[in-house]
């Protein structure tokens, strides 16, 4: 019975939430679906996920690893529809669904303290996150361009103009890569492993369907990686802070400042590449050693 009320939960989730910005997206436009609904359709799956999940009080028969993989195949099943048909991933709002209703479901917990800690220390602890991601890839390469005389400046109407969807995109990749499958693998097989499966294996996994608008090439290989570098990043913060708004926040700041930013290089040796790319190495390996307990710290205070 309980097993058949969380696929019925589930079925209702891609009905509603998926099928809908499907069709947004056909009358009008991914982008202005993505702008526009998935925001909107966000909010409502906070609501009806939480008010759901109270209504099926005894655990599911099957296990939480098994349902997370479900979860993860129906959600990476709807993204190679939403990529390869519209150029655009619409599945966030669904996956924040699945995610956070299994969540609920397994967990001794409410919605509020799964996405909320401390709201300021939250904010304080996205932001640390973010900085370390720019500095530990292309940071240190923009001080050495501007040094050198070159020109990097951001066009903050488009960082503005698309940081609401950017949130969601947020909301819902951490809530499914975070929330769910990273605390789920290291509960199951331990801190290091769970944490390279969830955010970097799975996370990398996740961008491979890029493939349909790009094409295999060197470079697309090395955006996959890059993803997974990042994601241990998002992974290390969120077992720091052991709250979504924090990795939220980093995850939307980043795909808005990647939109937004435009840069133009002049003068920049050999050398000087050579330098950033061992200084973004180094605070990378430093941030992998470090970042957990300096984010944990933010919230002994």
């Amino acid at each position: 019975m309980v097993q058949n009320k969380i696929f019925t939960l589930w079925v209702r989730g891609i009905i509603i939430y998926d099928l809908l910005l499907l069709l947004i997206a056909y009358l009008t436009s991914p982008w202005l679906a993505f702008i526009i609904a998935m925001p909107i359709l966000l909010i409502i799956s906070f609501i009806d996920a939480e008010k759901s999940t109270k209504q099926v009080v005894p655990k599911p028969i099957y296990s939480i690893i098994k349902l997370s993989i479900i979860a993860f195949i129906i959600s990476f099943s709807a993204r190679a529809i939403n990529i390869y048909f519209f150029d655009s991933p619409l599945e966030k709002t669904l996956i924040f669904y699945l995610s956070i209703t299994l969540i609920l479901l397994y967990y001794d917990t409410d919605l509020k303290s799964i996405i909320i800690r401390n709201i300021p220390r939250d904010i304080i602890a996205g932001l640390l996150t973010f900085i370390v991601m720019i500095f530990s890839t292309f940071g240190t390469f923009y001080i050495v361009s501007l040094l050198a005389g070159s020109k990097i400046f951001i066009d903050w109407n488009v960082f503005l103009i698309v940081l609401p969807a950017m949130i969601t995109v947020g909301f819902g990749e951490e809530a499914l890569f975070r929330g769910l499958l990273q605390r789920v693998f290291i509960n199951k097989i331990g801190f290091r492993k769970g944490l390279f499966l969830a955010s970097f294996i799975l996370f990398s996994l996740w961008h491979v369907l890029w493939i349909f608008d790009n094409g295999l090439n060197i470079g697309f290989v090395f955006y996959v990686v890059f993803t997974g570098i990042l994601g241990l990043i998002l992974g290390l913060a969120y077992e720091g802070s052991e709250s979504l708004l924090p990795v939220v926040i980093a995850h939307a700041l980043w795909d808005a400042y990647q939109s937004g930013i435009k840069e133009f290089y002049v003068n920049v040796t050999y050398a000087s590449m050579l330098f950033t790319f061992v200084a973004s190495i180094l605070i990378y390996v430093l941030s992998l050693f470090y970042l957990h307990k300096l984010i944990s710290y933010i919230y002994l205070q």
